[in-house]
């Protein structure tokens, strides 16, 4: 059997495309077709008392809401390729949901601000408004809920780690680092423009989002780098160059040591993922550990040469089981 396993991914079904395509394409067409009617710059952002407080140019305001539509509605489906069943049922369901809510978030915004002469005279958009939205989408996510259904069951390509004999002592461990070149550079990034952002527009929204913006980087600088120790004590995952926050697996937890080629979008991205059943540290593509854990979610560690650190793993929780590791 190879060492590195690449499961076939599910070609999103064309049912589950047809509300996000109709949600990417209205963003696309839509501000164009009324551009004559609309002010530009254009209102983008509504303020706690539902007056518009923000404007951007209408392009740069087109484009924004295209991806961001595209994003949250498309990357959902294609996560779902390589999930289980049930893990692709809640992706599509996310896909279908947040594609309705981008598609009528659109027209509510395109709306008001139609046929006004600056865009501060727009409509007003009010939380009651968004609650309404909100509801609305309710029936587009029990509607992807219930087409992820005909997906196939993702079969787990798995293998069991080699054996390897521990030393009389039982003192072997392993050591790895792991990091995610892309979120290593996007961390500094969005750490820096927050910065930046909070400190040319010393305002309320401003502070917000340029804090949201620094700590959003500063989180993913920590998560997209790794360090994975495993041995006597079992294993433990430190993130980031100060090593905090971190997972640990104590010996007596683990109840299994496997390795699966992991794809990052069947486990919804890269980082710290939270999904039903499992709980993923995700920083590249490849093989990776599957740690089952006795009473709580396996969990999944990429990191180079998985191999070598499962086999040595597998090692010690053999010896335990069998009397002849040291006590923890």
């Amino acid at each position: 059997m190879p060492t590195t396993l690449h499961p076939p991914r599910t070609p999103v079904p064309r049912r589950e495309l047809v509300l996000p395509l109709i949600a990417v394409v209205y963003a696309a067409v839509e501000p164009w077709r009324l551009r004559a009617r609309l002010p530009d710059p254009i209102a983008s952002h509504w303020g706690m008392n539902g007056m518009p407080d923000a404007s951007a140019p209408l392009v740069v305001d087109a484009l924004v809401m295209l991806v961001a539509t595209a994003l949250v509605a498309l990357v959902p489906l294609l996560a779902a390729g390589g999930a289980d069943r049930r893990d692709a049922r809640v992706l599509v369901a996310v896909g279908q949901g947040t594609g309705a809510f981008f598609l009528l978030l659109r027209h509510r915004t395109l709306t008001l601000n139609v046929d006004a002469a600056v865009w501060s005279d727009a409509g007003a958009l009010t939380l009651a408004d968004l609650g309404v939205l909100a509801l609305l989408v309710l029936p587009a996510a029990a509607l992807g809920w219930w087409l992820a259904g005909a997906r196939p069951e993702r079969v787990r390509q798995v293998r069991a780690p080699a054996r390897v004999a521990l030393p009389s002592d039982a003192d072997l461990a392993w050591v790895g680092h792991q990091s995610w070149p892309f979120g290593r550079l996007l961390g500094p990034l969005l750490a820096a423009g927050g910065a930046v952002l909070a400190a040319v527009r010393v305002t309320p929204d401003g502070l917000i989002i340029g804090a949201t913006l620094a700590l959003t980087g500063l989180v993913v600088w920590a998560l997209t780098s790794i360090t994975v120790a495993v041995g006597p004590a079992g294993l433990r995952v430190r993130f980031g160059p100060l090593g905090w926050p971190g997972v640990r697996v104590p010996l007596e937890g683990i109840t299994g040591v496997e390795l699966e080629d992991v794809d990052p979008l069947s486990y919804g991205g890269w980082g710290y993922r939270i999904l039903p059943g499992v709980r993923a540290v995700v920083v590249r593509r490849g093989e990776g550990l599957r740690i089952a854990r006795a009473g709580r979610p396996d969990l999944i560690v990429t990191v180079d040469d998985a191999a070598t650190a499962a086999a040595v793993l597998a090692a010690h929780v053999e010896a335990r089981g069998s009397g002849s590791g040291p006590a923890h």
